[in-house]
Order: C-alpha cells, then structure tokens, then sequence
C-alpha cells in the first residue's frame, strides 16, 4: 500500500500537465500512486499523461472538477491523499513535510502548507498566506477560504467524503469546511504549494461567489454556527458579487450587490471604503 495518493483532476491541461507531473513524480517521498482524472479534455492532455507512470482515468465527458476529485478518491489506496491541480506545483518536499506532520499528530485531519501564485512563466506573484496566518476555526473557514487551492492540502484518506457535484467551482471549500467541522487542521509555514493563475480563471470567479450562498445554508444547517457569522458572510458574499460585476460592466447589478453587503455588515463595509480589510487585498488576488 502506499502511503500518498495523489489526484490530479484534468482538463485541456496539455500546456501544464508535465510540469506538475514532473513535480509530483520528483518528490522526495516517493511510496506514491498517481492518479491522473481526464474530464473530457479534447486536447493532448491524456496523451501527455500517459507517458507518465500513473493511473490515467478518463471521464467520457466533461462532468466537472468535482466528478473528476471523486473519481480519484473512490480508487485511493492510501492512508493519506493529497490533490493537485494540473496547472499547479509543488516543492520536492511537500508530501513528505505534510505526512511528517500529520503523523505527529494523529488528531488532525488536514495539512495544509503556504506558498506562491505563480505567473504562466512559474515566477512567483504573491505568497498564499500572510506571515503570522493561524489556522482557522470552522467559522473563519467558513468566512474566509484561506486555502487558496487544493494543491495546498494534505488529507486523511478517512476524512473525505464525496465533493458536492453541485458544486462546479466551489467544492473544495465545501470539502475542507466539512472536515474542519469534525477536526483540527494543521499549517505548515513553507512555501511548498505553487498556485497557477492566469486569464482563463477570471471566468469562473462569479460561479464560485454565486455556490457560496449554497454552501453557507448547508453549513448553518449542519453545525452551529452563529447568526452573526453567517450574516458576515453573506455581507462578504454580496460584496464579491459587487465587485465582480462593477468591474464587468454590470454596474446596476453590482451597486445593489455592494448595498446588500453594506447593510448586512456596515462595520466592514467602512473598514473596505477605507481600504483597511484584509478581503480587499484578497479578492484582488482573486481569493474568496
């Protein structure tokens, strides 16, 4: 049995998928299984693949990066299993400081380290946490998704359950949220996760925002939260959507998005026209 699987969901990734691959198969724990999840690419993505000593599944259509996660993880053999995406990157010591970690202290459900947006080019843009972060309660989760990307994590194998295909652009916040739920997590401070942006993202940041509402209302009605976290984060929610569309022409839309969000949460809402909340910086970076 290994002790690492790997999933790395796919699509039309053949200018990417190497390089992760190559970061993945380079690490410095290797009792690995690679488990590579083509979702209905109609690129060079499955033939790249191939090349590659993994487990390639393909999907005989595009259902969805949830799909595809759930896909790898119903075929995980491992005690352990980490996911990356296939334009994403990690140090050569990331699997084995997440399992260290993990195994000294057998509590925690998830590891999940720091790390850099990375440029098309791999030059690094900005770190993924602040020096100083803190690992988070549920209720800061659920305000605030500090994990940036799958690629960040480290989970128990046992901690999983299915990712909401509901849920196209959103579902690993659900997923973490879930598990935080039901356990401690634990932050490794390293640069050792490498986040990919580029363009063809921008597209799906109003989808995420928009499943936020969704899965704020599953996580009220699952554990207890309070009143005043979930008003926070549908003031947060409406203030995405604001910014969202006032930056793509929708400006009536966007002005009663920001609205909703000052009303909900006017302490905040003065803190952002003053340019001294931490989610400005963050939804700039096109964090949620």
């Amino acid at each position: 049995m290994p002790t690492v699987t790997v999933i790395i969901p796919m699509h039309n990734a053949a200018k990417w998928i190497s390089r992760a691959l190559e970061s993945v198969l380079t690490q410095t724990l290797q009792d690995i299984e690679v488990i590579v999840v083509d979702d209905g690419s109609t690129d060079e993505s499955p033939s790249i693949a191939s090349r590659y000593p993994v487990r390639l599944l393909q999907l005989p259509q595009r259902r969805g990066q949830a799909a595809a996660l759930n896909a790898g993880v119903a075929r995980a053999s491992a005690p352990f299993t980490a996911f990356l995406d296939a334009d994403d990157l990690w140090a050569r010591e990331k699997l084995a400081r997440c399992v260290a970690a993990l195994r000294a202290n057998p509590d925690a459900l998830l590891c999940y380290t720091n790390g850099y947006a990375v440029g098309p080019d791999d030059a690094r843009l900005w770190p993924l946490l602040p020096p100083g972060h803190a690992i988070p309660t549920a209720a800061h989760l659920l305000m605030n998704c500090v994990i940036n990307c799958p690629s960040q994590v480290v989970v128990r194998t046992t901690a999983l359950t299915r990712f909401s295909e509901r849920l196209q652009s959103s579902s690993d916040h659900d997923q973490w949220l879930r598990i935080r739920e039901r356990g401690s997590f634990i932050f490794l401070e390293e640069p050792l996760s490498f986040y990919r942006k580029h363009p063809e993202q921008q597209s799906q940041r109003r989808r995420v925002w928009e499943e936020g509402s969704s899965i704020l209302w599953n996580a009220y009605r699952r554990y207890p939260y309070s009143l005043n976290t979930v008003r926070k984060r549908f003031a947060v929610i409406h203030y995405r959507l604001g910014e969202f569309d006032l930056n793509n022409g929708a400006t009536a839309r966007g002005l009663l998005h920001l609205g909703c969000a000052g009303v909900l949460d006017p302490v905040r809402a003065v803190r952002v026209v003053l340019g001294k909340s931490e989610g400005v910086a963050r939804s700039r970076r096109g964090v949620t």
